[in-house]
């Protein structure tokens, strides 16, 4: 993670994710909700491995975002 990166708060909309071709590629993927870091508009990706940190560039305002990977012991 790049030290002037913040973790982006999000919240999961669908574990595991509704879109059939991710759950292909990762059967942990998931579809999480976010607001733009900068305008603050509603966001929605598919994180295909929520155990591992995500970090890019959104389209929206091209503002960095960093979702933090955790693990779900349920799983």
């Amino acid at each position: 993670m790049e030290a002037n990166t913040m973790t982006t708060k999000f919240t999961i909309l669908n574990d595991p994710t509704a879109r059939s071709h991710a759950y292909m590629m990762s059967k942990w993927a998931i579809d999480i909700q976010y607001d733009c870091p900068k305008c603050g508009k509603d966001r929605v990706v598919t994180w295909l491995f929520p155990d591992q940190d995500m970090l890019y560039v959104d389209e929206c305002c091209g503002q960095k975002v960093h979702f933090e990977g955790f693990e779900d012991e349920g799983k």
